[in-house]
């Protein structure tokens, strides 16, 4: 049964996905230092410890499976969209609604500061339950100085 995403259901992601990165960044403080491989290695380390804990559902709607550290500054979430195919997803909807919150979010949660203070590229890639991309929300360090 495919599952629409009403604005009640994307304010639900929302909250479920911006409390899970504040507990978990909260708890920890892994760049220290400016040095770009440090931060390198620190980010792939705060990867490989988070995916020792994934897959984990993050609210009702969604699942946090996988993350991973990219060269250049760039920490990807992968997410599954439980419930919801790809069709039953209104881009316009998640453009007006998740994009801007994940974009304050990562603008002004003071548990991201490292990530801003050190040029974190952050990105929250989605899937439908059948495993096919759905899109790939980018906050850049543009981004964080635009607010």
């Amino acid at each position: 049964m495919a599952f629409k995403l009403s604005k009640k259901n994307i304010i639900s992601i929302i909250a479920g996905v911006v409390s899970f990165f504040i507990a978990y960044f909260g708890a920890q403080y892994f760049i220290s230092s400016s040095k770009t491989s440090k931060i390198e290695r620190q980010l792939k380390q705060a990867s490989d410890d988070l995916n020792t804990r994934l897959p984990m559902q993050t609210d009702a709607f969604s699942r946090l499976d996988s993350t991973i550290s990219i060269e250049h500054h760039t920490f990807r979430y992968y997410h599954t969209l439980l419930d919801i195919e790809k069709a039953a997803v209104n881009m316009d909807t998640v453009n007006k609604y998740v994009k801007p919150e994940l974009l304050r979010n990562a603008r002004t949660s003071p548990d991201l500061q490292g990530f801003r203070d050190y040029g974190i590229t952050l990105e929250y890639t989605y899937y439908d339950k059948n495993g096919e991309y759905v899109t790939t929300i980018t906050a850049t360090k543009e981004d964080y100085n635009n607010f």
